[in-house]
């Protein structure tokens, strides 16, 4: 007997800590040529993922603080995704909330 238990939505996704350029909304691997983000130059799929909601509180960041991103190889590992998911889990920590608390609620 096939039966559904549990359904439920991921609270927060992004990009592994340690990956090679994938867009950060919505996870793929990016291929050259590159598309960079018109407002923070970190390379997305589309422009639809480069108004998405998940990118918009990164974006804003690398924005605000001019930072300079130059990534030309889509194959080797870039440290400019290490801060993503850290960041984005801090953003939902200060938003508070359901969202917050279920997180919180995890074992380690």
């Amino acid at each position: 007997a096939r039966e559904t238990l549990l359904v439920e939505g991921a609270v927060l996704s992004g990009p592994s800590m340690v990956t090679s350029p994938v867009c950060p909304s919505c996870l793929a691997p990016l291929r050259t040529p590159l598309f960079p983000c018109t407002k923070c130059s970190l390379p997305v799929c589309s422009p639809v993922c480069q108004e998405n909601k998940a990118h918009k509180q990164e974006c804003k960041l690398l924005a605000d603080n001019r930072v300079k991103i130059n990534i030309t190889n889509c194959e080797d590992v870039n440290s400019i995704y290490a801060f993503i998911m850290p960041y984005r889990l801090l953003k939902l920590r200060g938003a508070g909330g359901d969202a917050w608390s279920r997180v919180a609620s995890l074992p380690d």
